[in-house]
């Protein structure tokens, strides 16, 4: 039960990482567009639209990352408050493409060790989450408009 705790907590530790990252490798990749196009920021976001989606795209994760980060150690579990939680975060991810955030989620709710309880998400996640997939879905939709 131990090494399964530990492995959980190695992936779970991975995605909270990423979504801390995440936002800030995109806008050094930001700045070294706009230094390397010779532009300002508001050129570059106003030119290319698709950047402020993924903007707000990559400024959604740290918040999926904070409520992770706030499921006590002992609600990480299947059926639990993590696991739960990890389903929408899945499904966020997956709607804007960001298929790598999805595999490690989904990883991670594999090596979740198993309980017996189930625990319900508290009324403030359950609107936080629905907050973060409706965001993740108008983003989805708009990158596939801007896209296709």
């Amino acid at each position: 039960m131990i090494t399964q705790q530990r492995k959980t907590n190695k992936w779970y530790t991975t995605i909270l990482t990423l979504t801390i990252l995440i936002p800030i490798v995109y806008v050094l990749y930001l700045l070294l567009m706009v230094q390397n196009e010779n532009q300002s920021i508001e050129e570059l976001l106003n030119t290319q639209p698709i950047y402020v989606v993924l903007l707000l795209v990559s400024f959604i994760n740290p918040i999926w990352g904070h409520f992770l980060n706030q499921i006590p150690k002992e609600a990480r579990v299947k059926k639990g408050r993590g696991d739960r939680f990890l389903s929408l975060m899945l499904i966020s991810q997956v709607v804007v493409g960001n298929l790598i955030m999805a595999f490690l989620v989904f990883i991670t709710k594999r090596k979740l060790p198993h309980t017996s309880n189930t625990q319900p998400l508290t009324a403030f996640e359950k609107t936080v989450a629905s907050i973060l997939l409706v965001l993740s879905l108008f983003s989805g939709f708009v990158l596939l408009k801007l896209t296709l």
